[in-house]
């Protein structure tokens, strides 16, 4: 079945519109929650927090930003890296690893977040009632998502020459008076 629809939703954020449609015998709703003014998708801006915390990273679907914990392990390693390879504290950002660690971490928590709204919608005879039937519906349900979604995501976060693979690692070289100290030494 297939046809048109056209809605007026306030642009308030958070607000939901929801379609119901029931042919056949079977039921669908159709959820859309507004994130985001004059544009599409669910995140609008990664907000990074300098502090650990057992989570990657946290979604707040109603402002569209995701929060990413730059405090835990894996980012302070990569942060080590970026460092001794020569980037400075303001540019450590721009270092591939760690850019891509921010956007994947960010990526996990909205799959998450929209794989919990699309199970917990579902009828209760379509819901999984065991918590390990339940989980493992969670994580198809996220599974499923990001193969849907992924490269889109982060075509958008990554600049196009980090997608598509065209980043050149070259090696540093020092500046002048570093060089003439080394030479000398």
């Amino acid at each position: 079945m297939s046809g048109p629809l056209r809605a007026l939703v306030s642009s308030e954020l958070g607000a939901q519109l929801s379609v119901f449609a029931e042919a056949g015998g079977y039921d669908a709703e159709l959820v859309v929650v507004v994130v985001r003014h004059h544009a599409s998708g669910w995140v609008r801006e990664i907000a990074r927090k300098d502090e650990d915390s057992h989570v990657e990273a946290e979604f707040d679907a109603e402002r569209g930003i995701v929060t990413v914990y730059e405090g835990r392990r894996e980012f302070k390693a990569l942060e080590r890296a970026a460092r001794q390879s020569g980037l400075s504290r303001p540019r450590m950002r721009e270092y591939v690893p760690y850019r891509m660690l921010e956007v994947e971490v960010a990526a996990n928590a909205v799959y998450w977040w929209a794989a919990e709204h699309i199970v917990a919608r579902r009828l209760p005879g379509e819901r999984p009632a065991d918590p390990v039937e339940y989980a493992a519906s969670l994580r198809l349900e996220a599974q499923t998502i990001r193969h849907r979604f992924h490269d889109k995501l982060m075509k958008a976060f990554l600049g196009p020459e980090v997608f598509e693979g065209t980043v050149v690692v070259r090696e540093r070289i020092p500046p002048v008076g570093e060089q003439l100290r080394l030479s000398r030494s």
